[in-house]
Formats: C-alpha cells, structure tokens, sequence
C-alpha cells in the first residue's frame, strides 16, 4: 500500500480514514528491475557473492550500485530463510521468484470495483473475491456498485430508490456522498432510467466544441473553426 506502520497506527485512531493520496510512479520501482530475472537464475544457480553479481550484471548493463544490489540479496536470504550475513554453509533448496506484481492500492481496487462484469478480466474477478473476504463493508462496497452499474443500461427505474436507501444507510462516506448527489437531482436521474432518450450526443458535441476552442484560442478565426468542427461530421 505505499504506507509506514506509524500512518497505519494514526489511521486507526481517526474516526474516518482519509482520502488516500496518489500513488507515486516511481513507486516500487528499482534500478534492479530490467536485471532481476538475469539476478534470480544467477542466485538460483548457487552464485551468492554481492560482488560477482555485480561483475555479471554490469557486463548486461547494469549501472547500480552494489549497496543497491546487497540490500536486494538479503531479502533473498530472509525469503528463503537463510541468515542475512554471507559465508554461512546452509544452502536453501527453494528457488526464490520476484513476479514484480503491482501493490493493491485503493485506486486498483476502486477501479476494478466500478468495471461492469462484461469488462473485469480474470485477475479482477479473483482480486473482487479477496477484497469481498476482507471486511463486510468491502463486501458491501462491491454489492452496491454492481447494483449501481445494472440500473441504468437494463433500465431498472423501480430499483433505483431501494438502491438510494442501501446506500445512505451503508455508513460507507463515498456511497452516502453519492447517494445525496443523486438525490439533488432525483427526478432527471430517475427519468434518465425510465426513457431511452438522452442529451448525452448534445452535451458530446459541446465538449468537442469546446476542446476545438481551446486549441486554437488566439490562434485562428471562427471560419476555421467551423470548418473543424461542421466538415468532421
């Protein structure tokens, strides 16, 4: 998750989590990476001294340094339970992998929660059931944006109002935040479920107008503008 145990610590002492924050590209990501294959089938096959490895990455390109490499090795020992310091006789017969999967950050989870089920690949459908075996209210995360995500393609107006009470009773912040936006605007969210027809091609074409007018302000006239934005249709 990108976070210290201190934060996690402070997290529990508040009575709502607050909003995660972004998570940084560079995170989890090491000078190691493009070599660690190479590393792997090199320490698999018995060669254990930081500095021959070293030697045999740099003639594959490898432009670390050996501290880098050193701190990487002891996470090796510790995998396979080994001592950390070098020189000792006992040799593990377990072959050690670094797959390089991704963290399970909110923003991951989020985005396989809101993917309809047409859409979620294998590996989203398994991590839904992880998440689902968590916590009840994860569970009820996932239960409520399934929900969401079948009214409006399959029309499902009459579901609409048990769905806005589910969710502004769940004590889960973003449902509730959500569910009052929806409630601001009830009777055209509601309509939206109830008709096929919908302004979603006008507003389109708005934006598209819009993102024209914005690449070309101070630049050109209306004419050409309008031969943009009319000739494209």
């Amino acid at each position: 998750m990108g976070v210290s145990v201190r934060t996690v610590l402070r997290f529990l002492t508040l009575p709502r989590l607050p909003e995660t924050p972004p998570r940084r590209k560079s995170f989890g990501t090491s000078v190691l990476d493009p070599d660690k294959q190479l590393l792997l089938e090199q320490w698999n096959g018995g060669i254990r001294q930081p500095k021959l490895l070293v030697s045999l990455l740099q003639q594959q390109g490898y432009n670390g340094r050996e501290r880098t490499l050193t701190r990487y090795i002891s996470q090796l020992r510790s995998s396979q339970g080994l001592p950390v310091k070098q020189g000792h006789s006992v040799q593990a017969t377990v072959k050690v992998i670094d797959p390089q999967s991704p963290p399970l950050t909110a923003r991951r989870a989020s985005y396989s929660i809101v993917k309809r089920r047409e859409n979620r690949k294998s590996e989203d459908t398994k991590l839904l059931e992880q998440i689902v075996a968590e916590h009840p209210d994860l569970a009820l995360a996932v239960e409520l944006a399934d929900e969401f995500l079948l009214l409006l393609p399959q029309q499902r107006a009459d579901g609409f109002d048990k769905w806005l009470m589910q969710a502004m009773q769940s004590s889960l912040k973003p449902f509730e935040q959500f569910a009052q936006g929806l409630l601001e605007d009830y009777v055209a969210v509601k309509a939206s479920m109830m008709s096929s027809v919908s302004n979603g091609a006008v507003e389109g074409l708005n934006n598209r107008l819009k993102m024209l007018k914005r690449q070309m302000y101070g630049r050109a006239r209306l004419e050409l503008l309008s031969k943009r934005f009319i000739l494209a249709h």
